[in-house]
């Protein structure tokens, strides 16, 4: 196996990756950003969107690398140099980072067969209402979560222009990832699985906004970008498979004869599953997220 030495003459073996975005480049020059316990950003010189490290599964993107864990030292500042293969971190004692026969991930969600109906919006609505983060944008769900933040996001979307006022959500609210990025991107996900026939966000206003710059985070401006191109983090891209199949299963009864009809307790039961797993994601980013995801899903039944 690989090994890097370090300023002290140990060595350290070149850490290879569980998963690899598929749009993590080959071949950048950067720096690292940030550095926190399961992730690190890393700003590439000629490109607007982060690459990022992480340990966890829920957080893993199409311009991420899926770790067993951080390089040793890493700190932010360090240069890095992506080539051949390989992540070097110049100046520190972590790395390298040997990428290049690891599992892609993309990161995109299939239109649902059966786009979610009434019954699947209102136990997502409530599974929110229970186990959604109790600051952020809840409070479009929850009145008693009502925030600063979500009655600006309310005023927003109220009205029938909602769709094309939605960019103006874009930075709102604290934190490395702006809650009103991640309502975007759930709502981006929401139309992703209602698929093409669906299509009301005008995704040219949100592009046109986060690149005006200094409108929000490097990290929510990366996740934006993605959720545009039709690429989620794996927490809401589960979280979306698994409300389509909350939907079919509770269709079983319907679409099949001679079969006994589904407990509408075991549909709302997947979905508090899928809920509960989402909403852990960050502080309130999975929750955010999954407001978004209702907010747009509710639109398509008329909710």
């Amino acid at each position: 196996m690989m090994r890097n030495s370090t300023a002290n003459g140990s060595t350290e073996a070149g850490i290879t990756p569980l998963s690899r975005g598929e749009l993590v480049p080959q071949a950048f020059r950067g720096v690292v950003a940030s550095v926190f316990e399961h992730a690190a950003n890393i700003r590439p010189d000629d490109e607007r969107m982060l690459v990022t490290l992480v340990t966890r599964m829920p957080a893993m993107s199409a311009r991420a690398l899926l770790l067993p864990r951080l390089p040793c030292g890493l700190r932010a500042g360090a240069t890095v140099n992506a080539a051949h293969g390989r992540i070097v971190f110049e100046g520190s004692e972590g790395g390298p980072i040997r990428v290049e026969d690891s599992p892609l991930y993309g990161g995109r969600i299939a239109a649902a067969a059966v786009p979610p109906g009434r019954p699947v919006v209102t136990a997502l609505r409530r599974a929110l209402g229970e186990h959604g983060a109790p600051n952020g944008l809840l409070g479009l769900v929850d009145s008693r979560a009502s925030t600063l933040f979500s009655r600006h996001a309310a005023r927003v979307l109220s009205g029938g222009d909602a769709f094309r006022r939605l960019s103006e959500l874009v930075g709102l609210g604290p934190g490395l990832t702006p809650s009103g990025d991640d309502f975007i991107m759930g709502a981006l996900a929401g139309e992703a699985l209602l698929g093409a026939h669906d299509a009301r966000i005008e995704p040219s206003a949100i592009e046109k906004r986060v690149a005006a710059g200094a409108v929000t985070t490097e990290v929510g401006a990366t996740m934006v970008l993605l959720a545009l191109g039709g690429r989620f983090p794996a927490y809401i891209s589960l979280c979306a498979q698994e409300l389509a199949a909350a939907e079919a299963r509770s269709r079983t009864g319907v679409l099949r004869k001679g079969t006994a009809p589904v407990d509408p307790r075991q549909t709302r039961m997947m979905v508090v599953r899928a809920v509960c797993k989402a909403v852990g994601y960050g502080a309130t980013s999975g929750s955010d997220a999954l407001v978004g995801l209702l907010w747009r899903l509710a639109a398509s039944v008329g909710d």
